[in-house]
């Protein structure tokens, strides 16, 4: 019983302890915080590293000097970009295009979360790519008075 009991609670703390490292900022700051461009792109690789529904592809620099990240997700783990085109329906999701606007990025984190730990599903005939964050210089400058609404 005793060690019946003893798996249990390592199993439970095991679990507990992968999702809190699955957490946004977003999510540990209850809405308080956003993403940081640093911290969003670890977010992703981890994310790539862990699940093979996610890949992270990546393009050339842009001109804040740094390389252009387009996350995909695929539920079939087909990442054949050709046979997509006849198969599957295609959401593009473009991400921090102002850099006062973190909401997108925060939002597109937790339902690229949420789609490779299964929480939520993707139709099968669809795949997400989400331009991670498009305008870099913007969100690496970005302060309380980038964007006023």
């Amino acid at each position: 019983m005793k060690k019946t009991f003893l798996t249990a609670y390592i199993l439970l703390f095991t679990l507990l302890s992968y999702s809190q490292s699955l957490l946004t900022t977003f999510d540990r700051t209850e809405g308080k915080q956003t993403t940081t461009y640093a911290d969003c792109i670890q977010y992703y690789e981890k994310l790539d590293k862990d699940f093979n529904t996610i890949l992270i592809k990546k393009f050339n620099t842009t001109d804040a000097g740094y390389l252009l990240y387009l996350v995909l997700y695929s539920g079939d783990n087909n990442f054949n970009v050709n046979k997509w085109q006849n198969d599957k329906v295609i959401i593009l999701v473009s991400n921090g295009i102002h850099a006062g606007e973190p909401d997108g990025i925060d939002a597109s984190m937790m339902l690229a979360r949420d789609l490779a730990t299964g929480k939520i599903k993707a139709p099968e005939n669809v795949v997400i790519a989400f331009i991670a964050v498009y305008n870099i210089g913007g969100a690496l400058n970005r302060n309380s008075f980038s964007r006023v609404n």
